[in-house]
């Protein structure tokens, strides 16, 4: 009858201890989904049929959504974020090819300026002692 007993008490002990585990489990990830409710702004956070409400229920914030809503959301805004950041990682190299295509277009015009001013000279020089130019 002891061993019986021990072996219940074991076995309560070990229960506990898990279901202790699994709250703290738990625990953690409904404020880890509290945390993404919070910081996704509320424009992301509500359906159109239910923004209105929300907003008038808790500030716009979408708690209203179940903790399955809120990740979809979350995840239909980090999606998203990563296409406007490859949009904007584009329009950088853009804009850096451009800047490239800018310096070199800036060198060809100095260059041109030079050849126009050597030109000019030598015109000057020819007008100035009267030799005949060649075409």
């Amino acid at each position: 009858m002891h061993r019986c007993r021990a072996k219940q008490q074991r076995d309560d002990r070990r229960r506990a201890n898990h279901n202790e585990i699994e709250r703290r489990r738990r625990d953690k990830i409904n404020n880890w989904i509290h945390e993404l409710n919070k910081i996704i702004p509320a424009e992301h956070m509500n359906s159109p049929s239910s923004e209105t409400q929300n907003k008038q229920n808790n500030g716009g914030q979408g708690e209203n959504l179940s903790k399955g809503g809120i990740l979809a959301k979350a995840c239909e805004y980090i999606t998203r974020l990563k296409d406007t950041s490859d949009k904007l990682t584009e329009c950088l190299a853009e804009k850096d090819q451009i800047l490239l295509e800018n310096l070199q277009l800036k060198e060809s015009i100095n260059q041109l300026l030079a050849e126009n001013k050597r030109l000019q000279t030598q015109l000057q020089f020819a007008l100035e002692t009267n030799v005949k130019l060649e075409s």
